[in-house]
């Protein structure tokens, strides 16, 4: 697969068939972080992203103080697992019809967009008017800024400064973001809003050759429920590596493996 990790869809992530509902996916993705100031399955690796993604590790509470109720709801609809029932599967009208853009003339915008009002318009001196953002930034590095504690000698290969950012003088940016929001609000407990995983346990199970695999999944009647199936579809998605790429050192398929090992241990949790 290719794609960000923060914004990839979980059947993207497990095989299953994917297709523009994954679209859709990303929206919610993108709004959540609009509106909190990081992604919903932040982490500081790709495979602990990919295992938030997996077993769906959403802080509903973060995003539920600081958006509106028609917003937290566009978002919640968005970011449903199975691709089915997730908001814009029957289309896209259904997304613009939801009540979060009312009052929005869709025909006026793709048509006019000097005709639509936007609700803020911010008052610059000069095209390189910095008054909107917080003057956070210490110091400077040949004509660039950097945070306090950042190196602008640091290599850049060391992904797990970066916090999911490609360049040094903003790696804290992902942190700061979540630490503000904290700061704000006070951090709330809680377990969240939990959804199903599609039910594509038996589509998986006729992909992977294996007479274990199809005895195991007779032998429960052919009916899992959704924790069940979560975690079956993530075992035999690890044993379909395993038989297609048995080199444990080929890098992409490793990654992809651990990936999946976190994400089964934590499903066992």
């Amino acid at each position: 697969f290719v794609g960000t990790p923060d914004y990839l869809a979980p059947e993207v992530l497990l095989g299953t068939g994917h297709g523009p509902t994954v679209d859709w996916w990303a929206l919610g993705v993108c709004l959540y972080e609009m509106i909190v100031g990081y992604p919903p399955f932040n982490a500081g690796s790709p495979q602990e992203i990919f295992s938030n993604i997996l077993n769906f590790e959403i802080d509903w509470d973060d995003l539920c103080d600081v958006a509106s109720d028609d917003a937290a709801n566009l978002i919640s609809r968005l970011l449903i697992e199975d691709p089915s029932e997730r908001l814009g599967a029957n289309g896209a009208d259904e997304v613009k019809s939801h009540v979060f853009f009312e009052g929005v003339d869709w025909e006026v915008l793709l048509t006019n967009k000097a005709a639509i009002t936007p609700l803020f318009i911010p008052s610059l001196s000069s095209s390189v008017d910095t008054n909107y953002f917080d003057d956070e930034r210490k110091g400077s590095f040949g004509g660039m800024t950097f945070m306090e504690g950042a190196s602008p000698n640091m290599a850049v290969d060391d992904f797990t400064d970066f916090k999911n950012f490609s360049f040094v003088s903003i790696h804290h940016l992902g942190e700061m973001n979540k630490d503000a929001v904290e700061e704000k609000k006070g951090k709330k407990q809680g377990e969240g809003i939990k959804k199903t995983i599609p039910e594509a346990v038996a589509e998986k199970v006729k992909a992977v050759e294996g007479k274990d695999t199809q005895q195991r999944f007779e032998e429960g009647g052919g009916r899992m429920g959704p924790e069940e199936s979560k975690q079956f579809l993530l075992e035999m998605s690890k044993e379909e590596l395993d038989e297609q790429t048995p080199d444990r050192d080929e890098p992409s398929s490793n990654f992809l493996r651990q990936t999946l090992q976190l994400s089964l241990e934590k499903s066992q949790e």
